[in-house]
């Protein structure tokens, strides 16, 4: 069985109750809950609607990516702090004891998807440190495979319905053009971390 049995040492992240989709029992990133594409598509198609008031699909790959095709309804996620800004300066509620859930991915779900995932539930720790274990989104997951193995097979739910690999060579100035900025905003995010630290030290 591809999918694992929920148990007490998989719940979600606030530690109140097990996954309401199924996860996986093995993937590539054994932190984080990884769900198959064929579950996201019986969630866009309605089948957990009883349980989920609302999912956000976050695409982390780069903007020439995204725009090439993504997941119907996904939001581009390469502006981190616009993404941290929109999950936390309004966090969403949930309606009705109906969970909202968020749903990472890149192009594989290799590097950028889950190194999103990781911040997004970072900054909910941090934002919420004085009410442990509680979280405004404590039910987040990892898109198996990423858009590549989604668009594989589900086509009919991309817009527009087409890959653009961020290796593709068309788009080689691109890469090089966000790859840079992304590692400036990890430079500048260092850097305001230490500075952070040292006035806390003295």
């Amino acid at each position: 069985d591809a999918f694992m049995n929920c148990s007490d040492d998989r719940l979600i992240g606030d530690m109140s109750r097990q996954h309401i989709l199924p996860i996986l029992s093995e993937s590539r990133h054994s932190d984080l809950a990884s769900i198959e594409p064929s579950t996201l598509v019986d969630l866009i198609n309605g089948k957990y609607q009883d349980r989920i008031s609302k999912f956000i699909i976050l695409d982390a790959r780069y903007p020439y990516e995204f725009d090439g095709g993504h997941i119907n309804g996904a939001q581009s996620a390469f502006e981190k702090e616009e993404i941290m800004k929109k999950l936390f300066d309004r966090p969403i509620q949930n309606e009705d004891d109906k969970q909202v859930v968020l749903i990472f991915h890149c192009e594989f779900s290799i590097e950028r998807g889950p190194k999103l995932m990781r911040e997004v539930r970072e900054r909910d720790r941090s934002v919420n440190k004085n009410n442990y274990p509680n979280l405004f989104y404590p039910e987040i997951y990892l898109l198996e495979g990423g858009y590549k193995q989604f668009f594989d097979s589900n086509q009919q739910l991309c817009e527009p319905r087409k890959y653009v690999p961020m290796l593709q060579d068309y788009h080689r100035n691109d890469m090089k053009f966000f790859r840079k900025k992304s590692k400036s905003w990890e430079i500048e995010k260092r850097k305001s971390y230490l500075s952070t630290k040292t006035r806390l030290f003295f």
